[in-house]
């Protein structure tokens, strides 16, 4: 490994010498070899990893590009323009990451190049994300990002539930006829250690031949020579590596020769190896599924213990130059695409290795990494009913299915211990191990083609699950004896487009009656096809296929096709069916052989995004902010700078007054049972969103009302929601928000309030968050208590006439210590009520699960009264990234409020009105202008845009108000089918609509 100022340094952990010793396996003492980098200053603690997104600190990968390596030298370690930016933030180490690694290219022909990639830490605080937009600007970098940790996907589960049913349920003792496995073939165990010692794994663990220095094949003493005898960079690595060490500050140039977990280390990835090849036929303990396989352990997770995964790719890298086959990894998380990950999973396919790895357990269709990456192995988890586990993710990403539920394996509590534990942790191994076996018994197989045979072979249960998961739980079960012996085809989409340029309207939002255009890429890497057709299917009754046959004919090994020549055509139903998830499967039949895949999409989705400026956000016309469902399908969420990492579980709003005696509240955060949101609002038609808008980057405009509530809990209230992007120099991580709320009830309300209510998910699991209140500037700000995840978030009211009212709720806390109160046991309207309008207290909750609700009131509001609630959302690095763009969202605000003449403190705010249409209802065949009749508090620009009830924008003009006042515009109807549409008139500070005919 090359780098720049090392320096030696020990682990603190029980070297492989004293080990021999404690376990009488072996004789004499070696002291175990470790190197690391000199860091110039202590590196601080921190940054080590959330599920939805978790950053190495103080690293950075870079990839240089080909001509830039020529800057590169042992005196050397950076090109000249990145000089200023390694000063600023403190670069003190560059490590060459895979000096050794040969020239690798893509199945389509991409050189992957990561022997260009460098690991560069640096002494700044700042965050990896700055670093590396800061290094991705330089003209000799082809990217840089953060270093991405993940965790371990297991569900502990103490109780033995069954003794081996996986080999059954898989035919693993049929395919013992014809193969247990070659010692030749290697499975890769990148996890938490292995606890190699264990009577059913010792026999088993890989030898590296390159550092047997007296060559027996066998580990011994004699082989702890302190020398690098392979060349590979790494001295002393006999029977594995471990890439951590004894903490998570390790650093990404340490590295030690003892893979072995201590006894206060996770035992996952021992109970892992045995899963996949603990020894068989030995009268102890257990089989593995490919018993006479050998099994190479890359410790990846630090001594001291925990779920967290840091250095798994360098891992993977790792296995595929060691000649592993196979390479399981049993953990990941949600989070967008790196292509630094990508990069080195490419490589290990080059290298012919199969990544395997776990689909992770949220019981969610979402995206789970590494198992989501194109060309890995996914594997989603089953019960000995060949069920669905219910923890198990799902999706159209996920390949195979593999027992998961308790499954007896090794543990590393002694050199004896067993134990049962689930997840698609254990599903993984399994499934490893049946790709092992198939190895074994076809050589000739390698990379893809292995995996894809697995697949392929597998055994659909399609039948036996309900019908959410129906072709999202992968090709089947998979089944070792006829991965054995069927030779089929294994034909696979590579890419695919579904686009409404040509046959829609080329907005890209499918709407009713629109005609979509679908193109597919595929790739067959088995047999060759003779005749094989592809057929488009949907179970919507909402899709009607146009054309959905393509002549896929002979296909050779190898070969690539698509349909782009005759792209598939499908029409949507012209019904209205708002956020229905469209699901189109493919299926492709030939002799003997029959297989699918699918493609997802929304049609006529209400939401829109902001993305303009550094946040983005999904704001819904119901009501909901960051995603439109609880189950968090419909929306991007709150995400900060694009990075991927989601921080929003759930966003709503929620008003409320008192009626009579009592309070009533209505909303769309969760109910009273937990579970549930509530759907107290509706609304009539889809948010316009403008990029960009009359005064801002991006404006989103909707409006609802409180309709769907129940009718005795019901205030009467309509509401217009009004949101800005800006990307004015400090608002670029700012989102306004203001709500104008209408009494339409007969009721005077004395005291209204308005509030945000957040359940904000930072840390891992969402378990280390803190919640805390600035009283100074009347701010909320959250972050994550242990800084895994960089984003910290905040909300400020804009509207400051009337009192500020906040509150931090610990989720996980009990009811029984009022007016303290938790909402994992459910969110009441009493809870709700105390929450908006009592002040500001219980202002601090932290190292837990947290909820915030903000908000502004008591407004008096007669029948036909309106009163504006204005917020802004913030996001940063610190808290006073926070805190310093509360002034700038204020002053932004009172320019906003000036514009339309709404003062921040009056409840009776003047708006902009649609007088009137002419002639009404207009006729098609017209040639002669109507006439809208417009009256505006103010002069200035005026938007009018004519939508169909779909939201889809259909006219669009801006013409100029030269004087505040009534205005008469000319409107062109011509042409327009007839129909219903909505017309939206928006000045910079205010909007309205009204529906008018079409004949």
């Amino acid at each position: 490994m090359n780098r720049v100022t090392i320096s030696p340094r020990g682990k603190t952990s029980v070297s492989l010498a004293a080990l021999l010793l404690a376990s009488c396996v072996l004789l004499g003492a070696y002291p175990a070899q470790a190197a690391s980098s000199a860091r110039g200053v202590d590196p601080r603690p921190g940054s080590h990893a959330s599920e939805r997104g978790r950053w190495m600190p103080h690293t950075v990968i870079v990839k240089f590009t080909p001509a830039s390596m020529s800057f590169f030298s042992s005196s050397s370690a950076a090109p000249p323009s990145a000089a200023e930016a390694y000063t600023r933030y403190g670069v003190y180490e560059t490590v060459r990451m895979y000096p050794r690694a040969r020239n690798a290219f893509t199945e389509s022909g991409r050189e992957i190049g990561i022997d260009r990639m460098y690991r560069l830490a640096y002494a700044s605080n700042a965050d990896p994300w700055e670093v590396a937009r800061a290094l991705s600007r330089l003209p000799e970098v082809e990217y840089a990002e953060p270093e991405r940790i993940h965790s371990i996907v297991y569900t502990p589960n103490d109780a033995m539930l069954g003794q081996q049913y996986a080999l059954d349920a898989m035919r693993v003792k049929t395919a013992w006829d014809t193969t247990t496995g070659t010692a030749s073939v290697v499975i890769g165990i990148v996890d938490s250690g292995v606890h190699w010692t264990h009577e059913d794994l010792r026999e088993n663990v890989f030898i590296n031949a390159g550092e047997d220095a007296n060559h027996d094949g066998r580990f011994t003493t004699a082989d702890l020579n302190g020398v690098d005898d392979d060349g590979n960079g790494y001295v002393d690595d006999i029977i594995g590596i471990d890439f951590v060490g004894p903490t998570a500050t390790g650093g990404g140039a340490y590295y030690d020769n003892n893979p072995l977990p201590t006894p206060t280390g996770n035992n996952h990835g021992t109970h892992v190896a045995g899963i996949a090849a603990a020894i068989g036929n030995n009268g102890k303990g257990i089989a593995g599924v490919a018993f006479r396989c050998r099994y190479l352990p890359v410790k990846c997770s630090p001594d001291d213990g925990g779920n967290n995964i840091i250095r798994g790719y360098d891992g993977i890298v790792y296995a595929a130059d060691m000649g592993a086959t196979v390479i399981n990894c049993s953990w990941g998380g949600p989070g967008g695409y790196l292509q630094s990950e990508i990069d080195r999973i490419e490589y290990a396919l080059a290298k012919g290795a199969v990544v395997v790895a776990a689909a992770g357990n949220e019981g969610r269709d979402e995206i789970f990494t590494p198992a989501a990456y194109p060309n890995v192995l996914s594997v989603a988890s089953t019960g000995p009913d060949d069920r669905v586990s219910s923890f198990s993710n799902y999706s159209t990403w996920v390949d195979v299915s593999a027992p998961g539920e308790g499954i007896i394996s090794t543990l590393s509590a002694s050199n004896s211990s067993y134990g049962a534990q689930s997840g698609t942790s254990m599903a993984a191994p399994n499934c490893s191990g049946v790709v092992a076996l198939v190895a074994s018994h076809r050589p000739e197989l390698r990379g893809r083609a292995l995996a894809e045979q697995v697949r392929v072979s597998a055994d659909n249960i399609d039948s036996l699950q309900p019908r959410r998961y129906e072709r999202k739980i992968g090709y089947g079960r998979v089944n070792a004896a006829r991965a054995l012996t069927v030779f089929l085809p294994s034909v696979r989409m590579v890419s695919s487009v579904v686009s409404d340029r040509n046959t829609g309207n080329g907005d890209g939002i499918f709407d009713r009656g629109e005609t979509l255009e679908i193109t597919m890429e595929w790739k067959n890497f088995l047999a060759p096809t003779k005749n094989a057709v592809v057929t488009l299917q949907s179970k919507s009754p909402n899709v009607t296929i146009l054309a959905g046959e393509y002549r896929l004919g002979s296909l050779p090994t190898g070969a690539s096709i698509d349909n782009g020549s005759s792209p598939f055509v499908i029409r949507l139903a012209d019904v209205e069916s708002y956020n229905e998830q469209i699901d189109i499967f493919f299926r492709i039949a030939d002799e003997g052989y029959d297989d699918y895949g699918g493609i997802s999409f929304i049609w006529q989705q209400t939401y829109r995004d902001h993305n303009a400026n550094d946040i983005t956000m999904t704001v819904s016309n119901d009501g909901n902010i960051g995603f439109d469902d609880f189950s968090g399908v419909r929306g991007k969420g709150f995400i900060y700078r694009n990075n991927g990492a989601n921080v929003l579980f759930e966003g709503a709003l929620m008003i409320g007054a008192t009626v009579g005696d009592s309070p009533i509240v209505v909303d769309v955060a969760r109910n009273e049972t937990g579970n549930v949101q509530c759907t107290d609002f509706a609304g009539a038609a889809p948010v316009l969103m403008r990029t960009p808008g009359l005064i801002a980057a991006q404006e989103g405009m909707t409006e609802f009302t409180d309709d769907n509530a129940p009718l005795g809990s019901r205030l009467g209230v309509r509401v217009r929601l009004h949101s800005w992007a800006f990307t004015d120099p400090g608002l670029e991580n700012v989102i306004i928000l203001a709500y104008t709320i209408h009494n339409t009830s007969a009721i005077p309300f004395a005291d209204l309030h308005a509030a945000l209510f957040f359940d904000w998910d930072i840390g891992p699991s969402a378990s280390s968050d803190y919640s805390d209140f600035d009283s100074a500037s009347q701010t909320s700000w959250a972050y994550d208590f242990n800084k895994q995840v960089p984003t910290y978030v905040g909300a400020t009211v804009l509207t400051r006439g009337k009192p500020v009212h906040f509150m931090s709720i610990a989720n996980p806390e009990s009811d029984a210590n009022p007016p303290v109160f938790g909402i994992h046991n459910g969110f009441t309207k009493q809870e709700k009520w105390r929450s908006m309008s009592s002040g500001v207290w219980n202002t601090r909750v932290l190292f837990t699960d947290i909820s915030q609700v903000i908000g502004n009131g008591p407004y008096a509001l007669q029948p036909g009264d309106s009163c504006t609630v204005a917020f802004a959302l913030i996001a940063g690095y610190r808290k006073s990234d926070i805190l310093e763009a509360v002034p700038r969202a204020l002053e932004k605000w009172r320019e906003l409020s000036t514009q339309t003449r709404v003062h921040p403190l009056s409840t009776v705010p003047a708006r902009i009105e649609i007088l009137a249409i002419a002639p009404h209802p207009l006729r098609s065949s017209s040639t002669v202008p109507a006439l809208i009749r417009i009256a505006s508090p103010n002069a200035g620009p005026l938007a009018l845009v004519v939508t169909d009830l779909l939201g889809r924008t259909v006219r669009s003009s801006t013409v100029r108000i030269p004087a505040p006042g009534d205005i008469a515009v000319p409107f062109e109807p011509f042409n327009l089918p007839p129909g219903t549409y909505v017309l939206h008139a928006v000045t910079p500070g205010g909007w309205t609509t009204r529906l008018f005919r079409v004949l």
